[in-house]
């Protein structure tokens, strides 16, 4: 193995074993870390590092330049496939200028947009997923009653901190400039700045949050949110739920109070990209295999939206619109490759002579992988998402102005409580 391959076989292989440790039913990553259950991937980022220096390529192997995997448990066995695509060296040379995705966004309330003549955009958020987990479980039928449990965990591998704040700047640097050359003078965070009341505003230390897990049947995300530079991260408006979200409703208060005083209307768009897809056979007790799979496929996620505030009267609420992306928008251009970087397989033997004479047991197989990016290409896709979620938000601006003048007495008032429908 050559030393130039050396730094992202350990980068893939370390990024895939912390996340491919398998995570009981119910804990969360404080419990993994108390439990000690990470001495697993530990031992495992031990041995990708020895294979490295060893010239012992084994965990990328078969898998390298595989674009899909497949895990699946049946009666008397289970298997694991790949489709094999292009190597990681094959898709770093491809081209890096890809045509903007095919983002659509519905504005259900044009005349909030048009409610006050100047726009401003305190904050521009960018949220990266980080890894996906899906399962399966199958409890089997008539004389096969043997419970399988099949797992897939992917992490992004090869992408820093500095890769993320860069595509979140230049994606509200591209709003700016769309913006401008509409005939649009934006009003941005620092010009808000001047503004009484506007440094109230509760902002996110360190501009960057990471979610406790997305979770949707036996599917779980992981994200990260970063804010530019130049419009940073709103408290409660990045991606969060719960309790948290409510710093949300009252930072949009002292949003919309500040851009009162600049006669504006409050616009804060949230981009989120995926990179891989994932799913499952689901959960059945009645069904003798389980199946999950997972497919590498960039996409500006259905979850991207742009908030859309303003006050009608200064310290009496908010007017609430907003705009929404009703489907994802995804490219099948190549940018990494699945690697494989851990499985926990059950003794299959026992499983297969269990199964056999009738008696219940539960066979378990859980695989982790590492997308390992060609960072050149993920950021070209990145590009091609912003670009087109801003092409969008400029074209919905324009569309709203042009279809009447500002008509703040149109939209109808939230109350004193800064929530959509809820007044008092």
């Amino acid at each position: 193995m050559s030393c130039m391959n050396f730094p992202r076989i350990v980068v893939s292989m370390f990024v895939g074993a912390i996340c491919a440790v398998q995570n009981p039913a119910g804990a969360g990553w404080g419990d993994l870390v108390g439990s000690g259950l990470l001495q697993g991937a530990t031992q495992a980022i031990g041995s990708a590092i020895g294979n490295a220096v060893s010239g012992k390529d084994e965990q990328q192997g078969a898998q390298q330049g595989a674009q899909s995997v497949q895990s699946t448990a049946g009666r008397t066995y289970a298997a694991s496939s790949g489709n094999r695509g292009l190597t990681l060296e094959q898709i770093e040379a491809l081209p890096t200028r890809i045509a903007p995705l095919e983002v659509q966004l519905v504005d259900d309330k044009p005349e909030v947009l048009r409610a006050k003549p100047n726009i401003a955009i305190p904050s521009y958020a960018v949220s990266f997923l980080q890894s996906g987990d899906i399962s399966a479980y199958a409890g089997g039928r008539g004389s096969e009653l043997v419970q399988r449990n099949v797992r897939i965990k992917v992490a992004l591998a090869g992408l820093d901190e500095s890769d993320y704040r860069q595509i979140a700047n230049e994606a509200y640097s591209d709003l700016l400039a769309r913006l401008r050359a509409a005939g649009i003078s934006p009003i941005t965070h620092q010009q808000l700045g001047a503004v009484k009341g506007y440094a109230e505003v509760a902002r996110i230390p360190g501009n960057r949050i990471s979610d406790d897990g997305y979770i949707t049947g036996r599917h779980e995300q992981h994200w990260t949110v970063y804010g530019a530079d130049q419009a940073p991260l709103v408290k409660g408006m990045a991606m969060q739920t719960g309790f948290a979200a409510v710093a949300g409703s009252q930072a949009v208060l002292k949003l919309v109070d500040a851009a009162y005083d600049r006669d504006a209307v409050v616009v804060q768009p949230l981009l989120v990209l995926d990179f891989v897809q994932m799913e499952s056979s689901g959960s059945s007790t009645f069904t003798s295999r389980a199946n999950v799979d997972a497919n590498l496929l960039f996409a500006a996620h259905p979850r991207s939206k742009v908030d859309v505030n303003y006050a009608q009267k200064k310290g009496r609420g908010n007017i609430w619109g907003g705009l929404a992306m009703k489907q994802g928008a995804y490219s099948d251009e190549p940018f990494a490759v699945l690697s494989k970087v851990s499985e926990n397989t059950g003794d299959q033997s026992l499983y297969q002579t269990v199964s056999a004479i009738g008696l219940g047991n539960m066979f378990k197989k859980s695989e982790g992988y590492a997308a390992v990016v060609a960072k050149d290409r993920y950021k070209a896709l990145a590009r091609a998402a912003y670009s087109a979620f801003n092409s969008e938000i400029v074209d919905k601006i324009v569309k709203a102005r042009a279809s009447g003048t500002h008509t703040a007495s149109a939209a109808s008032d939230t109350g004193g409580s800064g929530i959509p429908g809820l007044s008092f």
